[in-house]
């Protein structure tokens, strides 16, 4: 569901604060609160996908220090 409504945000048009603001922050905050856990300074190096039927799912990934 919030992947097919992000790629709609092209049809809207937002300041970069806006969209910090109205988009970036209030996901950050809901993702923390669903146990998420942000590092920082780090790169994403593999990722791993499950495929089910037209779904496709992020399994596992590997990360490197920048």
């Amino acid at each position: 569901m919030v992947v097919h409504l992000l790629s709609e945000l092209h049809r809207c048009s937002y300041s970069p604060r806006e969209s910090y603001e109205s988009l970036v922050l209030p996901m950050y905050r809901w993702l923390l609160d669903q146990g998420v856990r942000f590092e920082f300074s780090t790169e994403v190096t593999d990722i791993d996908f499950v495929f089910d039927g037209d779904r496709k799912r992020l399994s596992a990934f590997e990360r490197g220090v920048c």
